[in-house]
């Protein structure tokens, strides 16, 4: 290879890595120092090992193709970003495994795998035993509440009017005018109790008062006034005997009829909360609990109710999802363990990073609540944010790690459970650090270094620095440990091509 040859060749390097810019540093560094072994040995001696230049030296016109610019270095406020290792994976309190509560039969399948669902939207319909038995149950029970229900009512109906009626009675009205006011007013078998009593009382008044008008007037003796209102006492006593017994008889009727009306609606109650239980959701019409019904029971009830699907067991999805696993087809026969769909929300999505001890006193306090960024490049996503619900609160004995646990949203769905990631944290803020950005750092022979502006224009010195940490991305900040002070001034761009002409300085000249 001839010297014109190989310069040119350096040259269309230099070019290059211009033009691919920071991301292409080390490629074109590397291709540099194997050009450089490959370089043809002088008359067939071992060249000696070349001492590569501290300082470079670039006329205006370079100065101006490379684009250089420069900052002065001063302590500065400084947050690094360190990138950990992640995995996507699902919240776990938003997946769950759809499972019926009762044995039954796969009448019909709603929902396909992959499919985005609702909450409410039904999944699958089966057919089952058990809740055909609690959906008959609940529809006796409501039966007899409602029987018992309108003979309660009756009976407050009867006591109510029998109460109104004795109040009547106490005064002495007549026989007819009382008959009449209570002949549309149920008084169930008391009418005929306290009336006839009522009546044979008023009878007995009326003998006692005619017989003593006879004897007033010396028509009869004296045992036949007796005799008249002995009778009228005994009647007395007898309608008043009558009245006790009317009153507590009432009263300890419409306390009965009341307690059944409770044990009616205790006994509903607890069918429904069966059905409940089997999973039966509570839209169903078999779960409403009207205690206060008071509509009355049709003649074509029995037709209505022997056309209703009481074995109908339909599963609604419980929350907003998609299908991510199936296995469910019609007529199979499902027990309460099987799982018939996965239904997940992928709306929302976590990722676990697990920090080594000594990059996490680094990072400074983590905690609930910090963002961090989420970088996946097969789905093409750059430095999502994801918020951090969970920092260990010990070091796992094994791996002397933390482990923390962000989440972040996916309303696209790009980011899918068992993507691999990175999580992009950062430490703390920090005083008082010298910092450069990470496009004024080089690495010349194996060690890091900046290039400091010299005292004449286009004069430049290489100088090694000690940093704390390799940066992620060209545009983070590299705190300085050793190697620059304050008032410094740093090749902040254009410092690759510096490295490149300091490569070129360090290549001996060929004939």
């Amino acid at each position: 290879m001839s010297a014109s040859t190989w310069r040119i060749g350096k040259i269309a390097l230099f070019l290059l890595g211009t033009a691919v810019g920071i991301g292409g540093w080390e490629l074109a560094s590397g291709l540099l120092h194997r050009g450089g072994e490959t370089a043809p040995e002088a008359s067939g001696e071992t060249a000696a090992a070349p001492t590569t230049p501290v300082e470079v030296t670039l006329n205006e016109e370079k100065r101006l193709a490379a684009g250089i610019e420069s900052i002065k270095v001063a302590p500065s406020s400084v947050r690094t970003r360190m990138e950990f290792p992640g995995v996507i994976t699902l919240d776990p309190d938003r997946v769950v495994e759809v499972r019926p509560r009762v044995t039954g039969i796969v009448r019909g399948v709603d929902a396909r795998l992959g499919q985005v669902v609702k909450a409410g939207d039904r999944l699958v319909m089966l057919e089952s035993a058990d809740v055909g038995s609690a959906r008959l149950d609940v529809r006796m029970r409501r039966f007899a509440m409602q029987v018992a229900r309108g003979d309660m009512e009756w009976k407050e109906k009867v006591a109510g009017n029998v109460e109104s009626l004795m109040n009547e009675l106490i005064k002495r009205p007549d026989e007819k005018e009382v008959e009449v006011k209570f002949a549309d007013k149920p008084l169930g078998a008391d009418r005929a109790l306290l009336l006839s009593n009522y009546a044979k009382y008023e009878m007995a008044i009326h003998e006692e008062a005619k017989q003593q008008d006879l004897f007033d007037k010396r028509l009869i003796g004296e045992h036949l006034l007796r005799q008249a209102k002995h009778d009228r006492e005994a009647a007395q006593a007898l309608f008043e005997s009558a009245m006790e017994q009317t009153r507590f008889d009432v009263v300890h009727e419409l306390r009965v009829a009341q307690e059944d009306l409770q044990k009616a609606e205790v006994n509903l109650i607890d069918s429904i909360q069966r059905l409940r239980l089997l999973g039966v959701p509570d839209d169903d019409p078999a779960t409403h609990l009207d205690l206060q019904t008071t509509q009355p029971i049709t003649a074509d009830w029995t037709k209505f109710i022997s056309m209703e699907d009481v074995a109908a067991y339909p599963i609604y999805a419980p929350f907003d999802g998609t299908i991510t696993h199936r296995s469910v087809v019609p007529s199979q026969r499902v027990e309460n363990s099987t799982a018939l769909f996965t239904l997940a929300d992928l709306n929302i999505v976590r990722t676990e990073a697990r920090i080594s001890e000594k990059d996490f006193a680094t990072l400074g306090v983590v905690k609930i609540g910090d963002t961090v960024e989420l970088s996946v490049p097969f789905a093409a996503v750059e430095n999502l944010a994801a918020k951090v619900i969970y920092v260990g609160a010990q070091l796992d004995e094994h791996t002397r790690t933390v482990p923390i646990v962000a989440e972040a949203k996916n309303p696209e769905g790009r980011l899918r459970p068992g993507q691999f990631c990175r999580v992009g944290v950062r430490s703390a803020e920090r005083q008082g650090v010298l910092a450069v950005p990470a496009s004024a750092l080089v690495e010349v022979q194996g060690k890091p270094g900046v290039f400091l502006t010299g005292d004449s224009a286009g004069k430049y010195r290489f100088r090694q620095v000690v940093i704390e940490r390799q940066p992620n991305s060209p545009d983070e900040m590299a705190v300085v440990t050793e190697g620059l002070k304050a008032g410094d001034q740093v090749v902040s761009k254009g410092a690759f091509v510096l490295k490149s002409e300091l490569i070129l300085a360090s290549e001996p000249e060929e004939e």
